[in-house]
């Protein structure tokens, strides 16, 4: 019977109805459709996780640890799914309501500094304190220029996390990370609530922070 009915649902194109309902369809075990339905980026648990493609994530989870040192450009649900494994996060965001919405959502070992605009880098710059093991480039505006101030604040170990590099600029992405030493691993695929599909990419260089 169920082989009958897997096989009527492929002639009559019903693939999506067996993605919803069979117990070991992916987009359901990875929480796809509980997030869609939400409207809040969360695994198939109700935990956030970030905006960014599952395929990275998964990459990214078991790499993370209590010694690592985040320095993220636009915060969001990576903020608070970091804060819970790394030692501390440190988020630049210039959406003040935003700002503070994820505010009361990470822990205490993190914290997100407020600022008017995050192009105008010589105003805040002196808040960022020591280096870190990660960079995210996440935020809303020139990302290239972003990505131009945070490199700095890398250690040695450093990687960069960059997210939505699908677009146009992405030649130019590219390039300019390559000509500053850095290799990359891009992850293509489903994110959170979305159809679409996205892009995620790690840039890294030889003995790095994770492993890699």
């Amino acid at each position: 019977m169920y082989n009958y009915l897997f096989n009527l649902g492929r002639k009559l194109n019903l693939g999506f109805i067996f993605l919803a309902i069979h117990p070991s369809s992916a987009l359901k075990k990875i929480g796809w459709f509980r997030s869609f339905r939400s409207r809040v980026v969360n695994d198939n648990k109700g935990n956030s996780i970030p905006w960014w493609t599952y395929s990275f994530i998964d990459f990214l989870e078991p790499r993370l640890n209590k010694n690592l040192r985040v320095l993220e450009f636009g915060c969001g649900n990576s903020s608070i799914y970091l804060s819970n494994r790394v030692k501390e996060v440190v988020a630049i965001e210039d959406y003040q309501d935003w700002a503070e919405e994820i505010r009361t959502k990470i822990n205490s070992n993190s914290k997100i500094i407020k600022v008017n605009s995050i192009p105008e880098f010589e105003e805040y710059k002196s808040n960022i304190i020591g280096k870190f093991d990660v960079l995210i480039i996440d935020n809303l505006g020139d990302r290239i220029a972003t990505a131009k101030n945070g490199i700095p604040f890398l250690n040695d170990y450093g990687v960069v996390i960059w997210d939505n590099t699908d677009g146009p600029d992405w030649p130019i992405i590219k390039k300019m990370m390559v000509d500053l030493g850095f290799k990359e691993i891009s992850f293509t695929g489903m994110i959170p609530q979305e159809l679409n599909l996205s892009k995620t990419t790690l840039f890294y260089r030889k003995d790095n922070c994770l492993g890699i």
